[in-house]
């Protein structure tokens, strides 16, 4: 997924974290790392500083993507 203000592309990688890419540099910017299972859904917060991610261990994660820390768990 790709959000346009902060030029980021995510990829849900096989170890249940989430990639984030500059898309302009090609290098990896951060690995949002929780989930217990694989990673079903994001969203990125209109203004991209944020990103909830759905995972099918039940869980919705917030993402502070400027410090790569996990705010909020629901479920």
């Amino acid at each position: 997924m790709y959000h346009r203000q902060c030029h980021q592309r995510q990829h849900n990688h096989l170890n249940h974290s989430l990639k984030l890419w500059n898309i302009n540099t090609g290098k990896l910017i951060n690995i949002l790392a929780g989930h217990r299972s694989h990673v079903c859904a994001i969203a990125f917060s209109p203004d991209g500083q944020h990103l909830a991610s759905g995972s099918a261990d039940g869980t919705v994660k917030l993402w502070d993507l400027n410090t790569g820390q996990e705010i909020y768990i629901f479920g």
